[in-house]
């Protein structure tokens, strides 16, 4: 129950502040993935780490060459 409402507040948050990209989900879905295998074996709480530093970094990235053309 956990991961559902934590994965559902995270999609909305993104969709209201701008666009959601393939990031965005790659982050949500690994997120859940994470949580729903960790109690199967620790290390599987580790799975979103990756995922959720590819996505900020892609975001600052993005962010800051949007603001190139303003």
């Amino acid at each position: 129950m956990y991961v559902s409402i934590v994965s559902f507040q995270i999609y909305n948050i993104a969709r209201e502040t701008g666009k959601v990209r393939y990031y965005d989900h790659i982050a949500v879905i690994s997120f859940v993935l994470s949580m729903l295998l960790g109690p199967f074996n620790y290390l599987m709480y580790y799975v979103y780490f990756f995922p959720w530093i590819y996505a900020g970094v892609k975001s600052i990235i993005e962010s800051y060459e949007g603001t190139d053309d303003e």
